[in-house]
């Protein structure tokens, strides 16, 4: 429309005030087409931006104030070593550096114990939520049935944590306790209590089992538990989803400072190859051509 009458302003006559005319009716469909272009691109943006956006998570991991000890090398907690040396110099020093600040926050002191979990997406989420907040450890019971995470929603953060699975409800526990922790079973029972209720600075180490969907945790893993915990409950709901259970329950472990970092130097070691590797894809050949292949036993 505003070409058309561009045009015809033109053809009219070559006054000056129709020149003037023509100009800023074509600037303003220029001015128009552009802004348009503009719109578009932003709305584009912003549906990727929405698309791409992480959940909704807590603060950023704390990355090491100036002057902590370092976790490798000189005066580091780990000492130095061929392989490692050889692990790291193949990754970028914004890669190395974000890898050895979440390993220098990983939590031992709390353990995630899942108990036939039957829905994917409950599981995967149990996992992102216990990795994302410095969990390290998951033990997994299957008696009846398989843990099998949803990879669209763990976002391979089951790649960073150590699972351990077991056939048995008492091999569970009795390699926890074996480990010093105290069993805490999520179950609402006659002596149970609830969680802002409880003081767990009395546990060193605290292993929280979740149950099955449906049945929850088994009459077993009650019985062997040394507290039972709930959630406080504000409205008609009886319960909540597994995974959000989990999660809240993780988080007040954290703001209890249960999941502050604590792991000893040998598990940082063999947690930093296994992480090293992970990140790696060329790890195997890298190692073999070096030599060093075989002082990795679970490559």
């Amino acid at each position: 429309m505003h070409g058309r009458r561009a045009r015809l302003a033109l053809a009219r006559g070559g006054s000056r005030m129709a020149h003037v005319l023509a100009g800023a009716l074509l600037l303003g469909r220029s001015c128009a087409s552009d802004s348009a272009v503009r719109v578009g691109r932003s709305a584009l943006t912003a549906r990727r931006a929405a698309r791409d956006a992480p959940s909704v998570g807590l603060a950023p991991a704390r990355m090491p104030p100036p002057g902590a000890q370092p976790l490798y090398g000189e005066g580091g907690r780990l000492e130095r070593s061929p392989l490692l040396d050889v692990l790291r110099g193949s990754l970028k020093p914004s890669r190395l550096e974000r890898i050895e600040s979440r390993l220098a926050q990983r939590a031992g002191a709390v353990r995630l114990v899942l108990e036939n979990i039957a829905d994917e997406h409950n599981a995967a989420a149990c996992l992102r939520t216990f990795e994302g907040l410095g969990g390290q450890h998951v033990h997994v019971i299957e008696t009846v049935d398989s843990l099998r995470p949803c990879a669209a929603v763990t976002k391979s953060c089951d790649r960073w944590l150590t699972l351990h699975r077991h056939e048995r409800v008492d091999d569970c526990i009795n390699e926890l306790r074996a480990r010093g922790f105290t069993i805490v079973a999520t179950h609402l029972s006659d002596d149970s209590h609830s969680i802002d209720e409880i003081d767990w600075s009395r546990f060193e180490k605290v292993a929280l089992v979740f149950g099955n969907e449906r049945r929850g945790v088994s009459p077993y893993a009650q019985q062997a538990a040394d507290v039972s915990a709930v959630l406080p409950m504000a409205g008609f709901s009886q319960s909540f989803n597994i995974s959000v259970a989990a999660a809240l329950f993780l988080a007040h472990m954290r703001h209890v400072g249960k999941l502050d970092a604590g792991l000893p130097a040998d598990e940082l070691r063999e947690l930093y190859t296994r992480w090293l590797i992970n990140a790696n894809k060329n790890a195997k050949a890298l190692l073999e051509r070096a030599g060093l292949a075989g002082e990795v036993p679970f490559l």
